[in-house]
């Protein structure tokens, strides 16, 4: 890590199951300054508990800059797109009222072809998606 040359990728799907890498939520804190890309795969910001203590999966979770989103998303995940993708706020007759731009529930249904982005500080986005398996001569069936 103390030496220039190419950058590197970590891709863990499925990182739950993995079951829990020590000194992981610091890793994830200090990689990206060594030019090291941490990806993780997760079903649900629920199976973070079954090996990291809270303090660690809210370390984990805010030291992954990008998170997508899948159709069916549901649980904590909602909740965590409420709070990351903002407000709006609208004034009517004279009062103001603040709006969440994204919901859980609007979250939980979002398109089968389209997947969530946010990313890091900018705007969520909402991005048509093909599944490798779908595309002509990817998948070998």
């Amino acid at each position: 890590m103390d030496e220039d040359g190419c950058p590197i990728f970590f891709f863990l799907d499925e990182f739950p199951n993995i079951g829990q890498i020590p000194g992981f939520s610091q890793l994830a804190a200090t990689a990206r300054s060594r030019g090291i890309s941490l990806n993780i795969g997760i079903q649900g910001v629920e199976q973070l508990a079954r090996e990291y203590s809270r303090e660690d999966q809210v370390d984990i979770l805010n030291n992954m800059k990008t998170k997508i989103y899948f159709p069916g998303s549901t649980g904590e995940a909602g909740s965590q797109v409420a709070n990351l993708g903002g407000y709006s706020t609208m004034v009517q007759d004279g009062m103001a009222q603040r709006k969440e731009l994204l919901t859980a529930d609007e979250l939980r249904r979002i398109p089968d072809d389209s997947v969530l982005v946010l990313a890091h500080n900018l705007n969520p986005v909402l991005l048509n998606s093909v599944p490798y398996f779908k595309k002509k001569g990817v998948w070998p069936f």
